[in-house]
């Protein structure tokens, strides 16, 4: 790779200083070439990049699945992705995979643009090794993730009206609804599901 990166290098220096007698705007950025889609025009020559397969997929070829191609659980022999036990950078499976798909799914849940990190919203004592972290939307959204633990009656600081609540297991995505809460605006006591280790909160203002 060290030297593909010299020989790219070399080629990008020996066409600029080819070309120096004529000022860099006149020429248009690193393009195609018209007449051969295979080489490129730099500084108005034809030019060849070169470079690893990648790196090429990942710059110029929008098709390209980088995330598949980063993710060591997909070989020829598992294709779908359940290969496990590899020694690889990147850490990925199909755990982690569906953890992260979790992840997504709460957060693009919520309006996060209007939210705010805020947890004086929290009233709770936490026991010792238990961390509570709020995101809010004062009257309309709150997410709440509790570290440590396995359950918890949450004391949460709210703006009137009537929420509808859910609890959601980070580990497996699993959700499960709870009560709503018609709330008149004050301390209200929510009490979590049994769970490992973590646990994430959304309540948002029932329509």
């Amino acid at each position: 790779m060290k030297i593909v990166v010299q020989l790219f290098a070399i080629l990008l220096v020996a066409t600029s200083l080819a070309l120096a007698d004529r000022p860099l705007e006149e020429y248009p950025p690193l393009a195609l070439h018209p007449d051969n889609p295979h080489c490129f025009l730099f500084r108005g020559k034809p030019a060849i990049l070169v470079g690893s397969g990648e790196h090429y997929g990942a710059v110029l070829n929008l098709d390209f699945d980088y995330i598949r191609y980063l993710d060591y659980s997909f070989t020829v022999s598992h294709p779908d992705g359940t290969r496990v036990g590899y020694r690889a950078p990147g850490g990925r499976s199909a755990t982690l995979r569906k953890q992260l798909q979790a992840l997504h799914d709460f957060i693009n849940g919520f309006d996060v643009v209007h939210t705010k990190p805020d947890s004086s919203i929290i009233k709770t004592a936490l026991p010792k090794g238990t961390t509570a972290r709020a995101l809010v939307g004062p009257g309309k959204q709150y997410a709440i993730y509790i570290r440590g633990g396995k359950q918890i009656d949450l004391k949460l600081e709210l703006t009137a009206g009537e929420y509808d609540v859910r609890w959601i297991d980070p580990v497996s995505g699993k959700a499960s609804a709870g009560a709503p809460i018609q709330s008149a605006g004050g301390v209200e006591m929510l009490v979590s599901p049994p769970f490992v280790n973590d646990v994430a909160l959304s309540l948002k203002l029932g329509k």
